[in-house]
Parts: structure tokens; sequence; C-alpha cells
């Protein structure tokens, strides 16, 4: 995926100001966190696809660019305010080494936080407040817990947030769907946080971090990830047995959901860790098309 993304965005384009200003735009689509951004962007849409008929295309179409730019936006903060920790740790990447631009870097933030509220403000005050919420979650996530035992607890709050987003904008919350949908994020929350953490784990520590893997040790967290992505899957099953939710889509959702848990387990390395992220999105995925009226004809 990397060397895909570098051929496609290698290239150098020639800016006058003043001076001749060489900017590669790799370095800075990279600090964007574009892999993670599309999938928090993909799993938005993918919950609101069964009610475009009454959404309608383009309200789709401002959904997922309002996020998505928050997401860029959560991405960038984070790279902003590592800049000393990645000195330490990580001196490869783009805002450490001088490939990106740290000047290019703010305007491109305040350009995509004014991107996200033009295309949510037609939406209303709460799906406004729940998209910078969103935001919220993420900068007091890069700002004051990620080298901390709780590291976690943002990514619990922000995975819910994205379900509940994307029903309020559509004009249909589901206040049975938030109250199960928070629980849940108790165990996807710290699954994810430990599988985005754990590939630079040991080089984080050299920076000081002091996070929930550092804490409980590698191993131990790579086996807290897989039993709380079992229990997710579990628990997202019963809720659908309870609820009489449970047809045959949900159990293609459950059936692929069940073999990247066990490709998980079978091939538990960190490279192998990003499979945390389908698990997660099919699971969670699941859960919200099933209360969608439409999901059922």
């Amino acid at each position: 995926m990397e060397s895909i993304l570098y051929r496609i965005f290698n290239y150098s384009f020639v800016f006058r100001v003043n001076t001749m200003i060489k900017l590669n735009l790799y370095p800075h689509f990279k600090i964007l966190h574009p892999i993670t951004s599309i999938a928090v962007t993909i799993v938005t849409m993918i919950v609101s696809l069964p009610l475009t008929e009454s959404f309608g295309i383009f309200s789709l179409f401002l959904l997922g660019l309002s996020m998505l730019s928050i997401q860029f936006s959560i991405g960038i903060t984070n790279d902003l305010l590592d800049i000393d920790f990645d000195s330490i740790a990580k001196p490869w990447k783009p805002l450490v080494n001088g490939t990106a631009s740290i000047k290019m870097s703010y305007v491109v933030l305040a350009f995509l936080i004014i991107i996200s509220f033009l295309s949510v403000f037609q939406f209303g005050f709460l799906a406004i407040f729940f998209l910078y919420f969103g935001f919220f979650l993420g900068i007091i996530y890069n700002f004051g817990f990620k080298r901390t035992v709780y590291s976690w607890l943002p990514y619990s709050l922000a995975i819910p947030t994205v379900m509940v987003y994307a029903r309020i904008i559509q004009n249909n919350p589901n206040f049975f769907l938030l109250v199960l949908l928070y629980p849940l994020g108790l165990l996807a929350g710290p699954a994810l946080n430990i599988a985005n953490q754990l590939p630079g784990a040991e080089e984080a520590k050299q920076s000081g971090e002091n996070s929930l893997i550092h804490k409980l040790g590698i191993k131990t967290a790579e086996k807290l990830s897989v039993i709380l992505l079992l229990l997710l899957l579990i628990g997202t099953g019963l809720i659908l047995l309870i609820l009489n939710h449970l047809n045959y889509v949900s159990i293609i959702f459950l059936i692929l959901a069940t073999l990247f848990i066990l490709m998980y387990i079978f091939l538990l390395k960190r490279n192998f860790l990003i499979l945390a992220w389908p698990i997660s999105i099919l699971i969670i995925s699941l859960l919200g098309f099933s209360f969608l009226p439409s999901f059922y004809g």
C-alpha cells in the first residue's frame, strides 16, 4: 500500500513565491494518515448506504467529505503535536526530516477544517456537534492521552460517535442504538488502539511514551487485542440475536469477521495487526446496518 501511494503522489511541483520552492506532495499527503482516515470514512458511508434513497446521494457525498476532512485534520494535528517526540523515536517522519513543510501543514489544516464545516453545517446543530466532538476526541488523544495507559479511551468514545454522527445526519437518531454502541466501543477502542500503536511500540518507548502496550507488555497486548475483538464479535451477534435482527446478510458479516479474526490469531505478528481494522469495520458496520429499517426491505 505504501509503495502504491508513493507512486501516485510522488510528483514534484514548482511554486513561485519570491523564489522557486520545490514541494514534494507525497510527504504532505502522508501526514494526513490517509489509510486510517479513509477507513473511518468508509465505515461512516457504509452505515449510511441503506438510506440513500430517502437520504440522497449528494447528502451522502457531503457526509463522506465532512468525515474525511475531519479525519485528515486529526492526522495532521497528530504529526504537528508529535514533532518533538518523533525527532527521537521516528526521525523518518515527514515533518521531522523536513520533507513536509510545517507552515504548509497549518495551512492545509485550516483549509480542511473549513471544508468540514461547509460540508456539515446544513445538517444542523447536532450534526456539527458530533462531528467536532469526534475531532475533539482526536485532539485530546494526540495532546493528552496518547502516551498514557488511558490512550484507548478516546478510541472507545470516537468509534461509536462515528456511527451516531451518520444517523444524526440522516435525521434518524435511534437512542437505543446509542446505548448499545458505546459499551461495544469499550471493546473496539482498546483493540484498535493496541493494533495502531504496536508497530512502533519499541521506538515510542524511547521518546517517553508509557501507553497501555508498555504497561502490559507487547505479547500481552497482542493477546488482549484478539480477546477484545472476539468479545466484540460475540457481543454483536448476541445483540442481533436478542433483537431478532439476525438474517442472512448479518450472518455473512459475522462469518467474514470470524475469518479475519482466525487470520489475526494464526498470523499474529505486528505486520498483521492492521487486520484489526477490517475486523472492526465489519463488526461495527454490521451493527449499524441492523438498525436501519431499509435493511429488511
